[in-house]
């Protein structure tokens, strides 16, 4: 997403990846990580509360 998106991305929100295939695996926002590019984006890490796997690997 773009910086001025994640600014108002804050740790411990609700968040739901869906793959391609439809699977959905739920977690929390944690932090942001500048993209590695020189442009805007940057990238939202997603965790659990209990530190689980959110793929359930």
């Amino acid at each position: 997403m773009t910086k001025p998106q994640a600014a108002v991305i804050t740790s411990g929100l609700s968040a739901t990846i869906r793959t391609p295939e439809g699977t959905t695996w739920e977690g929390i926002t944690g932090g942001v990580i500048p993209s590695a590019e020189e442009s805007e984006a940057v990238n939202i890490l997603i965790g659990t509360a209990d530190g689980s796997p959110v793929c359930g690997a």
